[in-house]
């Protein structure tokens, strides 16, 4: 699930919402151009409802870890302790987000095997 920076805030947190998920990466013309989580929509429009209005590029943030799908898991969880998502990348093509829930879960699965 994506959103687009044009998307209103609004949709992005109704998919937000309805997918269970914390964050959402922002795509436009098929690359990663920043990534939309609840924590920067809840700093953006707090005390101010009626920026739900804007646009998802007013609120995204463009600063994140990217990293490379051969990265150990040693070094994302060491990524992790710094931002709670990395953004996967195969040179500039976007893979996906990964998070400290994903790697929970690799974790736990790992231990039942």
């Amino acid at each position: 699930m994506v959103v687009g920076p044009n998307d209103v805030l609004t949709t992005a947190h109704n998919r937000l919402r309805n997918a269970g998920f914390s964050q959402l990466p922002v795509i436009d013309n098929d690359k990663l151009v920043g990534i939309l989580t609840e924590d920067t929509i809840i700093r953006f429009v707090f005390g101010k409802p009626e920026m739900m209005n804007r646009s998802v590029s007013d609120a995204m943030e463009t600063a994140y870890i990217k990293l490379d799908k051969e990265t150990s898991i040693d070094n994302l969880v060491a990524l992790l302790h710094v931002q709670p998502y990395a953004a996967v990348m195969d040179d500039e093509i976007f893979l996906g987000l990964i998070t400290r829930s994903d790697v929970l879960n690799y974790l736990r699965k790992k231990l039942s095997s």
